[in-house]
């Protein structure tokens, strides 16, 4: 959780920076009055062009001349607010974007689903530790290699493989503690079930890959010693408890992992609302400008009555 927050505050501080970098238009409001001719004419405009938004309409100058004051919307802004919830940006430059609307269904979408992996990854985590707790005995362990080290006796090569600290084991129940048992196969002699079947009373019979006066020669498995596993004479390492644990283990790891697609999808949807963001206000900035009407009053001289006068003239770019 505290790694995606963190990513998070990045990305909106990224977000202003490259909006700041890249902003084509000032990231402060601005205005430009519009002078329309008359009513009548700003009626017969709204035909042709997208109708001005009421909130947009500052002021009426007299009886024929209404006086509007566009504000463009800033980029740096809209990043930002998508950096922090994805579509609230593109719906600030314009509510009618339909991609605003999208990222924070996404959003919610991704984190119930991060919430959902973590918390069943939290309670198989849980469920295996305890189950190693009921069928891991640490005592039995060190029985069975303390027994192997008296096995191999006084042969220093055999020796300096299998020491001590080659069968190290955690005397807490750490995290390396639950991950070795289930991980390493020289952890084996700690699960009940193996040691019922391969160190029965306390006895032993070792199992090695070449000939016991062969001085390099490795352990490979133990022979059972309980007399109800007599049928058996192949080397083995068997524990169905310990199958058993590394499928619950595999089990909570699936969960971590489908919690992990959820945090990129998190990240990668802030990252998507961010550029949409841009492009919204880009795009709603440079559409409401070209479309704006432009006035213009000019003084040009009139022949009027047989006289040139000079009358003020008001004019409209297209």
């Amino acid at each position: 959780m505290k790694k995606i927050l963190s990513v998070l505050l990045v990305l909106s501080m990224l977000a202003i920076l490259a909006a700041q970098e890249v902003e084509e238009f000032n990231a402060t409001d601005t205005e430009e009055t519009i002078k329309l001719e008359d009513t009548k004419a700003a009626k017969h405009e709204e035909q042709e062009r997208p109708k001005v938004e009421i909130e947009d309409i500052d002021e009426v100058a007299g009886d024929d001349i209404i006086v509007v004051n566009y504000r463009k919307k800033s980029a740096a802004l809209a990043m930002a607010c998508s950096a922090l919830i994805p579509g609230s940006g593109s719906i600030y430059a314009n509510y009618r974007s339909w991609t605003g609307y999208v990222f924070p269904i996404l959003e919610i979408a991704l984190w119930v689903g991060y919430i959902h992996f973590q918390k069943e990854g939290l309670d198989k985590e849980d469920a295996y530790e305890d189950y190693a707790d009921l069928h891991y005995d640490r005592e039995l362990y060190y029985e069975a290699r303390d027994n192997m080290m008296d096995v191999i006796g006084e042969d220093a090569e055999v020796q300096d493989i299998y020491d001590e600290t080659h069968f190290r084991l955690d005397e807490t129940n750490t995290q390396h503690f639950y991950e070795d048992i289930g991980k390493y196969n020289k952890y084996v002699f700690g699960w009940t079930d193996w040691h019922n079947k391969y160190g029965y009373q306390g006895n032993y019979s070792w199992a090695w890959d070449t000939s016991a006066d062969d001085p390099n020669h490795k352990w490979i498995g133990n022979y059972p010693t309980n007399p109800d596993y007599n049928d058996e004479t192949d080397p083995s390492r068997d524990s169905a408890l310990r199958d058993e644990y590394i499928d619950m283990r595999q089990e909570a790891e699936d969960y971590y992992t489908k919690a992990d697609y959820c945090t990129w999808g998190i990240m990668l949807n802030h990252l998507v609302a961010i550029i949409d963001a841009y492009r919204v206000t880009k795009s709603y900035n440079v559409e409401y400008i070209s479309k704006a009407p432009r006035y213009e009053f000019n003084v040009q001289p009139i022949l009027c009555n047989d006289h040139v006068t000079p009358m003020l003239i008001l004019s409209r770019k297209f």
